[in-house]
């Protein structure tokens, strides 16, 4: 849980724990201080005058624009540190906003700016005009880095000025990364999901988007995944043409395309194959069969999730089967679910737990529908949340091949929504008695006939979870 709630806003004067605070400020900015000293003037003299302790809470208004020089190595967040940014509103502070603005300048780029350990950051914008790191894991601490609706804007003139994504799961969420001269990004390690996000590079530009130049025969796995992202303003190529992702330890390295939107201008090319690497993949249409995949953070556990087919066939065994060459055959057979099982390490404060696509269907999305999705846990326990866990689906534009994104993830000034009871009967072997719930979400904007996925978040701990492909449309 959050420990104190700190504020900042450039013009800020506040010096150790003065702008730090035990309860959270409500109002305006302007009534909830009354003095510049209340409040600091960047995320830089925050973190070097402050008292930080794991779990703290910083807002930064959505006004703040603060330029920073760097004569040394730069930090956003703490190694050791779960920390959450939030842009809010500068009328209302319950409201959280887009259009903070952190900028890093580097003009000898002497230096490294680390972005560590941001377990969650909301509508920051930063402009990086050195190397970048964004790190989410240090000193063995293991959890997911989240940034939603941030916009990266990367300033270098030089072409070999890198940003990269090391150690943990990062995951982007409807983020921006404005290439505004040059730079690009570096997979080192780690596995990293980009989804609904936009690349924007306006400057010609021959040099890739993604490249591992100068680490082509690193010692780590990297998986990148790229959901629904729009590069049509990509002035450059996306993939370097022909590169080699040879790996050579047992570690894979891998990139998945899920329904990207490219311009005609970009290469969508992705890198080719090499010994010990998966094959990169591109997704772009509906596949003749659905292609189970391992649906936990590969790297850092915290839970599992297995297929679970049951059947009264042969004396009425239950049949259980993990991801191996067998599922995709039975699944087709007999009805099937998912059962997750959560471990003691699933939190939601700190938005540690499992992220797994449920199900790929085709469906027609040319009129506004409903979705509604099917859960349920054996027994009567306390019913599920939407801070326990929450959906994101994604479906074909109306005009365009990129795809609509829409989600039922709650922000921490929303309150948490128990999910309906109802849906269909659950079928176990013997007199398990299930509790069923439900949720139903509605498409917001026209699409078209087409490929349709739903991928689930959980964070709730110590649990079975039974979750239903099946999905109802009206």
């Amino acid at each position: 849980m959050p420990v104190y709630y700190s504020y900042i806003k450039s013009g800020g004067t506040a010096t150790g724990n003065n702008g730090r605070y035990a309860a959270r400020k409500t109002g305006s900015w302007s009534t909830a201080f009354t003095d510049p000293s209340q409040y600091y003037d960047s995320i830089t003299s925050w973190q070097t005058s402050a008292t930080i302790a794991d779990g703290d809470i910083v807002y930064i208004s959505n006004l703040h624009n603060k330029s920073t020089t760097l004569t040394s190595t730069g930090y956003v967040g703490e190694s050791s540190t779960d920390l959450h940014f939030y842009c809010v509103d500068d009328t209302n502070l319950n409201l959280l906003s887009t259009g903070a603005k952190e900028t890093y300048l580097d003009p000898t780029y002497s230096y490294y700016l680390f972005l560590i350990q941001c377990n969650y950051c909301y509508g920051v914008t930063f402009a990086i005009e050195g190397n970048a790191y964004f790190i989410g894991v240090q000193y063995g601490y293991r959890l997911y880095s989240t940034f939603e609706k941030c916009t990266f804007e990367f300033i270098t003139n030089v072409s070999t000025k890198q940003h990269s994504l090391n150690v943990c799961p990062i995951y982007f969420k409807e983020c921006v990364f404005d290439f505004k001269s040059k730079g690009y990004i570096k997979p080192d390690s780690g596995e990293h999901t980009f989804i609904g996000c936009t690349f924007i590079s306006t400057v010609d530009n021959t040099h890739p988007i993604f490249s591992n130049i100068n680490a082509l025969s690193g010692t780590t796995g990297i998986e990148v995944k790229l959901i629904a992202c729009d590069f049509s303003q990509a002035n450059r190529p996306v993939f370097e043409s022909g590169i080699n992702l040879y790996q050579p330890s047992a570690l894979p390295r891998q990139f998945i395309v899920d329904r990207c939107f490219f311009a005609t201008n970009s290469k969508a090319k992705l890198p080719t194959n090499a010994p010990r690497s998966l094959s990169n993949k591109f997704v772009n249409s509906s596949p003749s069969d659905f292609e189970l995949e391992p649906c936990y953070d590969s790297y850092y556990k915290h839970g599992k999730v297995v297929t679970t087919i049951s059947t009264y066939r042969e004396g009425g065994a239950n049949y259980k089967f993990e991801f191996d060459e067998d599922i995709n055959f039975y699944k087709k057979i007999y009805p099937f679910s998912f059962q997750v099982t959560t471990y003691d390490s699933c939190n939601y404060d700190y938005l540690k737990g499992i992220r797994f696509k449920l199900v790929d269907f085709r469906a027609n999305f040319t009129s506004l529908v409903t979705l509604t999705i099917f859960f349920a846990t054996i027994g009567a326990p306390p019913l599920f949340t939407n801070k326990n866990f929450y959906f994101d689906i994604i479906y074909p534009d109306d005009t365009t091949d990129r795809s609509n994104f829409i989600s039922n993830m709650i922000n921490p000034f929303q309150s948490e929504t128990t999910y309906p009871i109802g849906g269909p009967e659950w079928i176990s072997e013997g007199e398990t008695v299930f509790t069923r719930q439900k949720f139903s979400i509605s498409t917001t904007q026209l699409g078209k006939e087409g490929l349709c996925s739903i991928w689930v978040h959980i964070f709730i701990p110590n649990k079975i979870i039974y979750f239903c492909p099946k999905v109802s449309i009206s």
